[in-house]
């Protein structure tokens, strides 16, 4: 014959059980990531959340938790007028690495280089700019003759993270995705047509920035580091390198030694051309 007391018995020990056990719960940065890679909207996160939350309490963060995480992801000094939106590539930079080596904590302190003295690390980071083409919205534009059909935009990409041992150069941090849009950092949006002209001026802008960055300083738990970022001009097109040079000003044209379509059948010819040193 069963106990009557059976059932009281089990649930007070399930009821102990369950308040002994360690509460699991994801950080908002955690579930803002997976709103991200999961491509998640405002609303199916909340459906996920409540129903898993039935299952484990207090598993996965609230919305308004996840804004806030959300907002910390925002670099700070920013200038957004009628035409162009613009960020102190400084400001830019640091919070990037801010954030990068916060997210890289674990592996830092796990590294014994970092706490024998060798605190100096480096950012490889592309940048470069392009040009598109859209219809013109209807929005009215106070400046006269400026139009929003015509987009020029200068972003950069960070990575890889290493550190400088030596003539060594361990690796921290992997982009694993460095040709996707996901790691891509606006520097600035102009509505303004790709010219010549205006590719000159906009990337001699971003450079003598880049010349007066200075290194970055990171305190994490027990130790400071010292990140300096390397900048590297990779991300352009064919017409982007024929402004940037001065060998021709055509986009079929070799931006470096000045060769021309009908002439790449000729290697002879080619290498006795004077080749550019800057491009």
């Amino acid at each position: 014959m069963s106990s009557p007391k059976r059932g009281s018995i089990m649930k007070s020990v399930r009821k102990k059980i369950l308040s002994d056990s360690v509460q699991v719960t994801v950080s908002a940065d955690e579930a803002l990531s997976m709103m991200v890679d999961a491509d998640l909207s405002t609303h199916q996160y909340k459906i996920i959340r409540q129903r898993i939350n039935k299952l484990v309490k207090n598993l996965l963060p609230s919305y308004d938790r996840i804004k806030e995480a959300k907002k910390k992801c925002y670099p700070s000094n920013k200038t957004v007028t009628e035409l162009t939106a613009t960020c102190d590539l400084q400001s830019l930079v640091d919070h990037s690495i801010e954030r990068l080596c916060l997210s890289q904590k674990e592996v830092l302190g796990s590294m014994e280089d970092l706490h024998s003295g060798v605190k100096e690390l480096s950012l490889l980071i592309k940048w470069g700019c392009d040009g598109a083409q859209q219809k013109s919205y209807k929005q009215k534009i106070c400046s006269e003759n400026k139009f929003d059909e015509n987009l020029f935009s200068i972003s950069m990409v960070p990575i890889q993270l290493r550190l400088n041992v030596e003539e060594n150069n361990i690796i921290v941090w992997q982009n694993p995705a460095p040709s996707s849009t996901r790691y891509c950092r606006p520097i600035r949006f102009n509505f303004a047509k790709e010219t010549t002209s205006l590719i000159k001026e906009e990337v001699d802008m971003i450079q003598q920035q880049i010349e007066l960055l200075s290194p970055v300083e990171v305190s994490l738990d027990n130790f400071n580091i010292l990140v300096k970022p390397v900048f590297m001009l990779t991300m352009i097109d064919g017409k982007i390198c024929s402004a940037l040079s001065d060998v021709s000003s055509s986009s079929q044209t070799c931006y470096i030694c000045g060769a021309k379509p009908s002439e790449m059948n000729n290697p002879s010819l080619i290498l006795m051309k004077p080749l550019d040193q800057t491009a």
